[in-house]
């Protein structure tokens, strides 16, 4: 337990440090909902579903440099010679990837139902297709970035490798938000939605843990 205080805690040290890179992909996010906002006019149907895929690609620039910058300053070396668990490495990084995501599409939804007077159902759908898709989503993009640990151009492998897996739970989520939109049932896609993120979470703490041993070892 110590041990998971001390990454966590360690990491929200670094994550004040780069606070200038969420708030410049908050901005991003925020300038592409103003851009389709002024390009579709009062047509709110499909802003819902935007949000998801603005969370999207939000989610994926964010991972580019996730673990860069503790391979270069010796970080994952020292954790790895101290037999630290990289399993807790991966819990500390999802939950910490997953808890800023979840406050950026938050501050969307907030914005999306203030301006185009969502319907209170569909605002409630969105916000727990957040809650249930955002950590296998977190997951997967977080793994992507410890598979391409070390390479050259690794930015550009990352988005190339993590859109495809970001593709079911996009796809479940926006079936949930155009059921609750068509006052349609949406759990059976929340459910679904829910079972990407249990499938994900696993594979994202042993198959990383094992890429970041491979990416320390091969330093």
């Amino acid at each position: 337990m110590n041990i998971l205080l001390t990454l966590l805690k360690t990491e929200f040290l670094q994550l004040c440090r780069q606070k200038g890179s969420y708030l410049a992909l908050l901005s991003f996010a925020l300038l592409t909902l103003l851009v389709f906002t002024i390009a579709a006019g009062p047509n709110v149907t499909f802003f819902p579903v935007l949000l998801w895929v603005i969370i999207l690609f939000v989610s994926s620039l964010m991972v580019s440099q996730l673990f860069e910058t503790d391979l270069k300053n010796g970080t994952l070396e020292q954790l790895y010679e101290l037999e630290i668990n990289f399993e807790w490495v991966m819990l500390v990084k999802t939950c910490v990837h997953c808890l800023i995501v979840l406050t950026q599409a938050s501050i969307l939804l907030m914005l999306c139902a203030i301006m185009f007077h969502v319907k209170q159902l569909v605002i409630f759908v969105v916000f727990a297709s957040f809650l249930l898709g955002v950590p296998g989503m977190s997951a997967l993009a977080v793994l992507s970035s410890t598979i391409v640990l070390g390479m050259r151009s690794h930015q550009l492998v990352t988005s190339v490798l993590v859109f495809p897996l970001l593709i079911p739970p996009l796809i479940f989520a926006c079936g949930a938000i155009v059921a609750a939109q068509q006052d349609v049932c949406p759990n059976n896609a929340l459910w679904l939605l829910f079972a990407c993120s249990l499938f994900a979470v696993p594979v994202n703490l042993f198959a990383g843990a094992f890429a970041l041993k491979a990416a320390v070892q091969n330093d």
